[in-house]
């Protein structure tokens, strides 16, 4: 488990993402990065724009 994408992306071979407690999406990092789930894309990101409220966190 990381919020530290750099790092996980180094790492790891397969990578899933939670949220509100189930997997939204999993894969190489390279599937990620493609993947059009704006969630995913925001926190890939670091951007405080997007469907995550940062604010709730």
């Amino acid at each position: 488990i990381s919020h530290d994408i750099p790092a996980a992306f180094r790492v790891g071979q397969q990578i899933a993402m939670l949220y509100r407690g189930r997997i939204i999406a999993k894969g190489t990092p390279e599937e990620l990065k493609a993947i059009d789930n704006p969630y995913v894309q925001q926190f890939i990101q670091g951007s405080p724009e997007g469907p995550i409220d940062i604010t709730e966190y």
